[in-house]
């Protein structure tokens, strides 16, 4: 078991083999295996497509007293996420603070995270190819307004996912001024 801590505070715990608690709560327990990657490999190019359309509206990093783990895209209510890469959905419900929540294993020791969605169309255990329409933007869990929180996370470490994402012009830093992107 291993404890992660951002600002003294436990962000994520590994309970056992292929099972994580996110926001406090068991996210998921399966027995598949997911190939762990030598230090340094490289993720595919390519691997991870842009999971919606809209505006960034808040980055990846420090927000606050507290770390923001993914990537925030506003969009219109019912906008479809797509799934950013293939792989097997490993956990498909509600997650407190993040509300219906799809996560998916990609592989390489990759997962991606989908949150704060109106409606989920996939379940647990399901196959799920790139581009898959897997939810619809939505406002559950904690948020200001609809938008899609998307994380990557490997070996249940976020990263910030503008590094997988393929780039769009134009590539300011939101706040600043809003990027509009693409999937």
């Amino acid at each position: 078991m291993w404890v992660e801590r951002r600002m003294g505070l436990e962000t994520c715990r590994r309970v056992a083999r292929g099972a994580m608690v996110l926001a406090g709560c068991l996210v998921f327990a399966c027995s598949a295996t997911i190939r762990r990657p030598a230090d340094g490999e490289p993720v595919p190019e390519g691997h991870f497509h842009w999971p919606a359309d809209g505006r960034i509206s808040s980055l990846f990093g420090p927000r606050g007293n507290a770390n923001h783990d993914g990537i925030d895209i506003a969009a219109a209510e019912g906008t479809p996420v797509h799934c950013a890469a293939q792989g097997v959905v490993l956990y498909s419900g509600v997650l407190r603070g993040y509300g219906r929540t799809v996560i998916v294993g990609h592989g390489y020791g990759l997962s991606s995270v989908y949150a704060h969605n109106r409606e989920v169309f996939v379940r647990t255990g399901a196959r799920v190819r790139r581009g898959s329409v897997i939810a619809s933007v939505g406002s559950t869990g904690r948020v200001t307004g609809p938008n899609l929180h998307f994380e990557i996370r490997r070996e249940n470490v976020a990263l910030d996912p503008l590094q997988y994402l393929p780039s769009r012009a134009p590539a300011v830093i939101a706040g600043k001024r809003p990027l509009t992107m693409g999937g």
